[in-house]
């Protein structure tokens, strides 16, 4: 479902302009992945644990193809779906179920489908603020809505970048229980990562550690 063999992504820093009182930027690249071997089967969920700004999000993305690797192969299916809550900004003047079917459109959901897959995860997540304005939701209905458009293309893979934040304990086990049905209904893949070891446990057949740029 997912493969990724001796994959490897670099960033150049941003340097500067020299100045009489700057030594010379620092121009090599910065490792972020080192020969990365990942292998997702079907009806399985991968947490992947690390500190923050270890690469966690970076894999994600390339899993996601947002970014391509400098080396390596990866395989993955045509349609993914990424939560990614640090890089996508929701209307504040517009209700959580006006922001997702609006980006659901984006995604070639026409209105009636997404209304009826807004309803039917919303229950099961137990979301009842559909109709609240953005800018009236703490930052727990933020992180729900998240994870309702996450769910919406109905993708065999799923990628989750730190989905539990904001989440009290109850909508965590509730987002858990879902995430294992949605994936074992349909041998779907998932790939959640996450500085939370313990819901990684909860939800994952099997935790790595990336560290350094190395997964183990």
């Amino acid at each position: 479902m997912i493969e990724l063999h001796n994959i490897v992504k670099t960033f150049r820093p941003f340097a500067p302009p020299k100045s009489w009182f700057h030594a010379p930027p620092i121009d090599r690249p910065l490792p972020v992945l080192q020969g990365i071997d990942l292998h997702v089967r079907p009806g399985e969920v991968v947490g992947i644990h690390g500190a923050n700004g270890g690469g966690k999000s970076t894999l994600l993305r390339l899993i996601a193809g947002l970014i391509e690797p400098d080396a390596g192969t990866l395989r993955r299916p045509e349609s993914v779906s990424l939560l990614d809550a640090d890089r996508l900004q929701l209307e504040e003047r517009l209700t959580i179920r006006e922001n997702l079917t609006y980006l659901g459109a984006l995604r070639g959901l026409g209105q009636s489908e997404c209304h009826q897959r807004l309803k039917e995860h919303a229950r099961l997540l137990n979301i009842d603020y559909l109709d609240r304005r953005v800018n009236g939701c703490s930052s727990g209905m933020r992180q729900g809505a998240y994870w309702l458009l996450a769910l919406l293309p109905q993708s065999p893979v799923l990628l989750l970048d730190e989905p539990f934040i904001s989440l009290d304990e109850a909508h965590i086990e509730t987002a858990i229980t879902h995430l294992r049905h949605w994936v074992d209904q349909d041998e779907r893949g998932g790939v959640v990562v996450s500085h939370q070891r313990n819901c990684l446990e909860r939800c994952s057949d099997r935790v790595l550690h990336l560290n350094q740029g190395r997964l183990s």
